[in-house]
């Protein structure tokens, strides 16, 4: 370990507890790993959260009615000028402050961190965990005006500014390099898990008797927030089958929104309660008492051309010693090993990743070495301490050009 230093870390994610949870405790994560480290690390949310707004309830009403008719227009000039109050706000945080180093979450059209930084002359390292640009502009639903122009060039310079950069995969490191940074500029780390929170322990007898799953069930189960992003709407039909033809199998699923809505109306009625369990979003805390109920978890991410992200619920699942079946997407396919620490499938190969579930429901000693070998995997490479080491050498590396 080097010397202690001081960061600060500002992050723009909106609805930390909600819809943005998992970024909010990926920084936690590491932030967890580097305070371990010995470093002082300040965390600032940068933006308002809704429970701030809801506080002010007749504003908050009056907001939600405003935005429901003007954001298609008002969304991304709005983002834009934000980064006046911003910049006021930064500035007063870094001078009191006084870090050796902003960690900058890269955030769509804001520039303000990076501005001030450069003025106090604190280097940046920036985290970039997407590119919101191309994001902005192809994947979210067409219902905002995109500026031209702006969220591309406001992205590459504020890569451009910065001393150094962390991402997630060598997909998302690839598309950078593409796009004019300089390869000894990147590191790449990706998403991990906290061994002590997620880990193996006797399954939650308090949480099955509440749902009524039966003591011999196989558990087959499947977390998460993100609709679309998880191919979970695509594997439905396979469950089906498995529920029809595998009579000990239930099936649980842990989270809320529209992942819900569409389990719910895709089993009968009568399903519902006795042999498919819904637990509705859950507070991120609880989520490892739900995983230990669970037998086998799937990873059924969709086949894209351009799939960038690490998934930090893998990590999890594996932390947590389970039997995985998972679609060999990138990232995925770099850190299971088929019928090592884990079963893979080929994307959208329905077939396959139906006969490996049930090798899994059938044979419990075949659970448990593909479980042991995840928290292995897991322990050696991609804990938030170990990530949070090498997040250290980076910020040793800016400092002493930045002081030379």
């Amino acid at each position: 370990m080097g010397i202690a230093l001081k960061i600060v870390y500002f992050s723009y994610l909106y609805d930390i507890k909600g819809i943005s949870a998992g970024s909010a405790n990926k920084a936690l994560g590491f932030v967890g790993g580097l305070r371990r480290l010995g470093h002082t690390v300040s965390v600032y949310w940068r933006s308002i959260q809704p429970e701030d707004l809801e506080k002010e309830m007749l504003w908050y009403k009056l907001r939600a009615r405003l935005k429901a008719k003007l954001s298609r227009y008002l969304h991304d000039p709005k983002k834009l000028f934000s980064n006046f109050p911003f910049a006021i706000q930064e500035y007063q945080i870094l001078q009191q402050e006084k870090p050796d180093l902003l960690f900058l979450r890269n955030e769509l059209y804001i520039v303000s961190a990076q501005c001030v930084a450069r003025l106090l002359h604190i280097p940046v390292v920036l985290e970039v965990d997407c590119p919101n640009a191309y994001e902005h502009r192809y994947m979210v639903p067409l219902k905002r005006m995109v500026l031209p122009v702006f969220p591309e060039w406001i992205e590459r310079w504020n890569w451009k500014m910065s001393q150094a950069i962390i991402t997630i995969s060598e997909v998302l490191r690839n598309y950078l390099v593409e796009n004019g940074v300089p390869p000894v500029k990147i590191t790449v780390i990706p998403n991990g898990a906290d061994p002590e929170v997620f880990k193996p322990l006797p399954k939650a007898q308090t949480l099955r008797s509440r749902f009524g799953i039966p003591e011999k069930a196989v558990v087959i189960g499947w977390s998460g927030s993100l609709y679309g992003w998880s191919g979970l709407e695509q594997v439905l039909d396979v469950l089906k089958r498995i529920l029809a033809s595998r009579k000990e199998v239930v099936l649980l699923f842990v989270g809320g929104g529209k992942n819900q809505e569409i389990i719910e109306q895709a089993f009968p009625p009568d399903m519902i309660g006795k042999r498919v369990f819904l637990t509705g979003t859950v507070p991120y805390s609880e989520v490892p008492q739900y995983l230990h109920l669970m037998d086998v978890v799937l990873v059924p991410y969709p086949k894209r051309a351009f799939w960038y992200p690490s998934s930090m619920k893998l990590f999890e699942y594996m932390a947590c010693q389970k039997a995985i079946v998972a679609s060999s997407v990138p990232q995925v396919d770099q850190v299971i090993q088929d019928n090592v620490n884990g079963f893979l499938y080929p994307p959208e190969n329905f077939q396959t990743m139906e006969e490996k579930l049930l090798q899994c429901i059938d044979s419990p000693a075949l659970r448990k070495r593909l479980g042991k070998n995840a928290r292995f995997t897991v322990l050696q490479n991609y804990t938030w301490l170990s990530h949070a080491k090498r997040m250290e050498e980076v910020f040793h590396q800016v400092l002493s050009s930045h002081h030379s």
